[in-house]
């Protein structure tokens, strides 16, 4: 059986387990035999699932950062349509010490991250309301929207 990976593609689940149960079996195999496994190939593996293991890591917390973007505009949508009140970025900051200790997913973030999201939304609402007022004929001002998995690549940490 040949088989071909690809570097930029994740493996998946399956690809996984095969490199991790081949890990502990030449690892196994070696504390047997009291031979040398061969270190270039337990390396090679090694740093391959720990590289896994960090992309998905990452992943969660941009998906998290994602997920708080949406829920603080759909709050900013929301408090407009139904009492024409602005939200702002002091009063969204306000209730993450709430969010954290209900959701402890959010709580494994680092606060800086988490705010700092609500303050690029911040800065997306304070563009939209200057190009509102500059007003110039035929050009829309661009309403602040919701961001999709690919339009979401970075977070920050404020310092």
């Amino acid at each position: 059986m040949s088989y071909n990976y690809d570097m930029n593609t994740p493996p998946d689940a399956q690809t996984i387990r095969i490199w991790t149960h081949t890990l502990r079996s030449l690892r196994l195999i070696a504390a047997l035999t009291g031979a040398r496994m061969v270190p270039v190939l337990d390396r090679l593996i090694t740093e391959e699932l720990r590289r896994i293991h960090q992309e998905r890591q990452l992943e969660r917390v941009l998906w998290r950062c994602r997920t708080l973007s949406t829920t603080a505009l759909q709050q900013r949508i929301t408090a407009w349509e139904r009492c024409h009140v602005c939200l702002t970025r002091d009063q969204q900051e306000a209730e993450l010490k709430d969010l954290r200790e209900d959701f402890p997913d959010s709580a494994a973030i680092h606060s800086h991250v988490l705010q700092d999201v609500l303050a690029r939304l911040d800065q997306t609402y304070q563009a939209f309301f200057r190009r509102l007022k500059a007003g110039k004929a035929g050009e829309k001002p661009g309403v602040p929207r919701f961001q999709g998995r690919n339009r979401w690549h970075s977070f920050t940490y404020k310092e």
